[in-house]
């Protein structure tokens, strides 16, 4: 980093998974009654069944983005202009 660094980004990548038997066996379906399955908005996974009811399941919490170390640093001037990138 440099004194004219103003703006500093840092840039994290998480990876979410959702095991579908433990949702099955919490929920009451079975596997083969799934007619789709697909992630929403803000993470949130959508299982359609074929007997057309739909449940949604909150992201796992317990997967939160590890920030000990950024995959990736910029560094900007106030003008946005780029400085330094790690």
């Amino acid at each position: 980093m440099t004194e004219e660094s103003i703006h500093i980004e840092a840039h994290y990548r998480t990876t979410l998974y959702w095991d579908m038997e433990e949702i099955a066996k919490s929920e009451g379906f079975k596997l083969e009654e799934v007619e789709s399955v697909q992630v929403g908005k803000w993470a949130k996974l959508f299982i359609d069944l074929k007997n057309g009811k739909t449940i949604g399941i909150d992201p796992p919490l317990e997967h939160n983005t590890d920030y000990k170390w950024s995959e990736e640093e910029g560094y900007y001037d106030k003008d946005w202009n780029l400085v330094e990138k790690l």
